[in-house]
């Protein structure tokens, strides 16, 4: 017969043999729950990294689609500038800079005579003495306008009277060749379109006002 203390201890035993099957059962139950959850999670990360991709996939291919946004340059907004005169420019849609520019310059110059003879205190005249007088004046503008057009408006004050001298539109889209439509100095010599602040002489020759150009 055993004694208390080895019945105790092949109680034990078989207890032990009863539980470690279950155990390690249970065990093995547990691994495979887990394993299946691990291989769930990575397919969804798989699907996940798939959308991302098409995603960018789709927006690389719509940049590439999209019309380019026009470049906007820094000088859109009206600036004057002096050539002569004050010349103002500007855009004609400053959201759009192919839309063309615009140009606006008044012109203008007066031509003034004195002189002067000087005689005896004695010697009376109406004739003698200091006198000035306006011989003519120019006042008008001219500018361009989107599609290579420009224009010009002058009038010519002299002699009591108002003359349009000026009153012409020209057009330079052509290769070497403007065209003008208007009102303006007929080509009758160099000297003749010469203006006359860059003439070498103060006068004309005569010549050019013979025949009424």
């Amino acid at each position: 017969m055993l004694s208390g203390q080895n019945r105790l201890r092949a109680a034990l035993l078989v207890g032990a043999a009863l539980i470690a099957p279950c155990a390690h059962a249970q065990t093995a139950a547990d691994f495979a729950e887990m394993r299946a959850e691990m291989e769930e999670m990575r397919a969804r990360m798989q699907a996940m990294d798939a959308k991302i991709v098409g995603l960018e996939d789709q927006l690389a291919q719509a940049r590439a689609e999209a019309p380019p946004a026009p470049a906007v340059t820094a000088k859109t907004a009206t600036t004057i500038a002096w050539d002569g005169a004050p010349k103002i420019e500007g855009a004609v849609d400053p959201k759009n800079p192919d839309a063309g520019k615009w140009s606006f310059k008044p012109r203008g110059r007066l031509q003034i005579d004195s002189g002067g003879v000087d005689a005896p205190a004695g010697v009376a005249s109406n004739s003698l003495g200091v006198a000035t007088e306006l011989r003519r004046a120019y006042l008008g503008f001219e500018g361009t306008l989107p599609g290579k057009i420009g224009y010009r408006l002058e009038t010519e004050l002299a002699n009591s009277a108002v003359e349009l001298t000026d009153a012409y539109i020209t057009y330079n889209g052509f290769e070497n060749l403007t065209l003008t439509v208007g009102q303006h100095k007929p080509f009758w010599g160099f000297e003749e379109l010469t203006s006359d602040l860059l003439t070498s002489f103060m006068e004309r020759a005569a010549f050019n006002s013979a025949f009424g150009f």
